[in-house]
């Protein structure tokens, strides 16, 4: 999100197989934190450079891998994945822990009711429609 802007959003498998759900969430932090990277260069190349990235994360434990230097006791983690430690030490990201009911992610990752799809969507400034644009093709069958 820039400000209150959906940018983007979608959702998707990893490719990586975690040992633990706190590497799983840290390896999907290096994945929206090379993303964040690759839409912040895209901008800088528009001439806005004004960006700091934030990652939100519900996990603790994801925080914490990214928030120190090295492996530390999740020693099986994949080195090529520490690169975002330094981006955060440098405070070139900012890691924020949110709770649980908060974390707008949620409607993409896990099955939720309609209340907490309906928050999501207001947050996101998003709003569901049970009809098509008028654009879109006709789904008729």
């Amino acid at each position: 999100m820039i400000g209150k802007h959906c940018i983007k959003s979608y959702s998707s498998t990893q490719d990586s197989i975690a040992l633990s759900s706190g590497e799983a969430e840290y390896y999907g932090m290096v994945r929206v934190a090379s993303q964040c990277i690759g839409i912040r260069n895209m901008f800088s190349d528009l001439g806005i450079s004004d960006f700091k990235l934030n990652i939100m994360t519900d996990a603790s434990a994801a925080k914490g891998i990214a928030s120190r230097r090295g492996c530390g006791k999740v020693s099986h983690i994949e080195t090529n994945q520490l690169w975002l430690q330094e981006k955060v030490v440098t405070g070139q990201i900012k890691v924020w822990k949110v709770g649980t009911h908060e974390d707008i992610a949620d409607i993409l990752t896990k099955h939720v009711d309609n209340s907490i799809i309906t928050q999501t969507l207001q947050k996101t400034h998003h709003h569901a429609s049970n009809s098509r644009h008028i654009i879109a093709p006709s789904a008729d069958i």
